[in-house]
C-alpha cells in the first residue's frame, strides 16, 4: 500500500488521514446517513431492518472515533449538530463517490 505522501496528499493533512483513517469505515458513515435522512433511529432502523440499539451503537461509535457529537436525540426525532451538518456533507461526498467507483467499471 502506498504511503499519504505517494499518493500526493499535502504533508498539513497526513496526521488527520492516519488517525481518521483507522477510525472510519463505509457502513457507520452509511448509517449515520439513513438516520439522518430518516429524521430518527425508529425510521431508520426499520427501513434497514436492523435493530435501533445496534444503529445507536454505531453512530455513537462514529461520534466517539470523530470526538464530536454528530446528532442531538429527542423525542421527536433527531437534529444535526453543526458538526454534524458538516460531516453528513462529507458523508454525502462519499456515498456520491462510491456510486462513480460502482458505475465506472461499466465503462
Amino acid at each position: 500500500m502506498h504511503s499519504t505522501a505517494q499518493r500526493g496528499v499535502p504533508q498539513k493533512e497526513h496526521a488527520t488521514i492516519e488517525v481518521l483513517g483507522s477510525a472510519l469505515d463505509w457502513d457507520s458513515v452509511r448509517l449515520f446517513l439513513e438516520v439522518v435522512r430518516c429524521g430518527s433511529f425508529r425510521s431508520a432502523s426499520d427501513r434497514l431492518k436492523v435493530s435501533v440499539n445496534g444503529l445507536r451503537r454505531s453512530v455513537d461509535e462514529l461520534e466517539r472515533r470523530l470526538g464530536v457529537a454528530l446528532i442531538t436525540r429527542h423525542v421527536d426525532g433527531t437534529r444535526l449538530t453543526d458538526e454534524g451538518t458538516k460531516v453528513f456533507d462529507a458523508a454525502q461526498r462519499m456515498e456520491a463517490a462510491a456510486f462513480d467507483v460502482v458505475r465506472a467499471k461499466d465503462f
